[in-house]
C-alpha cells in the first residue's frame, strides 16, 4: 500500500481552495506529481481561434495548463511544458501550509488567467493569449509562510 506523503495534503488543500476541475498523476518512474487542470470559456460570439498546433476553432475554448512537482535530483522534464514546475527534496516534501499556499495562488492565477481569456475572446485585435504564473509574487508571499510539518515524497 501507498504512503502518499504530500499527496493527500496536496488534494486535499486544492479540494478546498482551487475552484477547477484537476487531476494528479503521479509519474513514480521521474519522480514527480504532474497538476493537470481545465479553464473553460464559452465562444458566443464564435470568434475563431488557433491554437499552439494550427488547429483553427470557433468552439468553446478549454485551456489545459498543467503544474509539476518534482524531484530536484532525480526527475526528467521540460521545463516549458508546465505553467510552473516547483522543486522538492524527497525527504523532505512540502509543509501543509505550503500546499495551501499553493492552492490559493493557483486559484488566483486561473480566476485571473479566465479572466484574461474572456478579455481576449472579446477583443478583435488581440493576437495571443497565455497563462501567466507570477514567480515573483509566488516566491514573496512564499517568504512570509511559517511552515510546521512536513510531508514527504510519497512512497509506493
Amino acid at each position: 500500500m501507498a504512503k502518499h506523503g504530500f499527496l493527500g495534503v496536496l488534494e486535499a488543500a486544492l479540494d478546498k481552495y482551487f475552484t477547477y476541475d484537476y487531476e494528479l498523476n503521479w509519474d513514480k518512474k521521474n519522480h514527480a506529481v504532474e497538476l493537470a487542470f481545465i479553464l473553460e470559456a464559452q465562444n458566443a460570439a464564435g470568434i475563431e481561434t488557433v491554437d499552439d498546433e494550427g488547429n483553427a476553432s470557433a468552439e468553446d475554448i478549454f485551456l489545459e495548463e498543467y503544474v509539476l512537482f518534482y524531484n530536484q535530483d532525480k526527475s526528467r522534464f521540460d521545463e516549458e511544458d508546465y505553467l510552473v514546475a516547483l522543486p522538492f527534496d524527497a525527504k523532505k516534501g512540502f509543509s501543509a501550509e505550503f500546499l495551501t499556499y499553493f492552492a490559493v495562488f493557483l486559484k488566483d492565477t486561473a480566476d485571473q488567467g479566465l479572466d484574461d481569456l474572456m478579455d481576449f475572446l472579446s477583443d478583435e485585435t488581440a493576437i495571443d493569449f497565455g497563462l501567466d504564473w507570477n514567480a515573483e509574487a509566488f516566491e514573496k508571499g512564499r517568504a512570509d509562510l511559517v511552515e510546521g510539518e512536513f510531508y514527504p515524497y510519497p512512497r509506493y
